[in-house]
Parts: structure tokens; C-alpha cells; sequence
């Protein structure tokens, strides 16, 4: 992007979508590879790419119970105006985290925020008890 002189403004606001999404991929992906010591590594799939805006696109499989609430939460975020995405922000960080909560609400309200169009999103089943989850957010 700083090779195609992008305005640094858009450049900042696609990096902070990257690091939001990648974040929400590390906690919450149920594809692990393991290490030697018994700790792991969570992993998903980002892509990036041009269609007439910047998108950032991640996808990763996740336990089907917790794709369920994060739809809802969603499709929440994907009605809210700047404004209102504002004021739920302010309420989110100061409200108590739900139990086994790892912080994405906050996540998916910065990447609304910085968006251009609500983002897109869908949750196919699998036969495993997951869901493959993809989030793509058009800066």
C-alpha cells in the first residue's frame, strides 16, 4: 500500500482490521497445532485483496455453540451506525466480560468502526460440532 502511495490514514485503518481480525482468530479458532511442550498455536486463513476498496478476509473453523453467539453479535454490530457503534463501544468496555469471554466484542466493534460498508460474514456447519467461520470487512 505505501509502494501504491495510499493515504496513511487508509493504510493505519486496513492494518488495525488485520490485527483485529487475526486476534479474534488466535482465540477463538478450533484447528491447534500442537507443540512438543503441550501448548499450541491456533490458525485460520487471511487474505487481503482489492475490489474496488481494500478487504481484509480470515477465515477458521470454531466450536458451533460459540459461532451461534458470535452471529448474534454480528448481526447486532452490522446495524449500528457510527454513532451508535460509538456509544456501544463506551458501554462494551466498561460493562463486566462474560465468563470464558476473551475480549472479541470489543474486537468486532473497532473493525466495524473502521470500516467502509458493514462487514460480511458467514458460519457454515460442519459435521465435527464446528463451523467455518469467515469475516471479510471492506475498508
Amino acid at each position: 500500500m505505501a509502494a501504491d502511495n495510499q493515504d496513511e490514514n487508509l493504510r493505519k485503518r486496513v492494518f488495525s482490521v488485520f490485527i483485529e481480525q487475526v486476534q479474534n482468530v488466535m482465540r477463538y479458532s478450533a484447528d491447534r497445532l500442537q507443540d512438543t511442550d503441550g501448548t499450541g498455536h491456533r490458525f485460520g486463513i487471511v487474505t487481503f485483496g482489492v475490489h474496488e476498496k481494500f478487504f481484509v478476509l480470515t477465515g477458521n473453523r470454531m466450536l458451533t455453540a460459540d459461532a451461534e453467539r458470535l452471529r448474534a453479535k454480528l448481526e447486532e454490530i452490522c446495524h449500528l451506525d457510527k454513532e451508535d457503534l460509538r456509544a456501544y463501544y463506551r458501554e462494551q468496555i466498561n460493562a463486566p466480560q462474560e465468563e470464558g469471554d476473551k475480549g472479541a466484542g470489543l474486537g468486532l466493534i473497532e473493525i466495524a468502526r473502521r470500516v467502509s460498508q458493514p462487514f460480511e460474514f458467514d458460519f457454515v456447519p460442519l459435521e465435527d460440532g464446528t463451523s467455518f467461520f469467515c469475516l471479510k470487512a471492506y475498508i
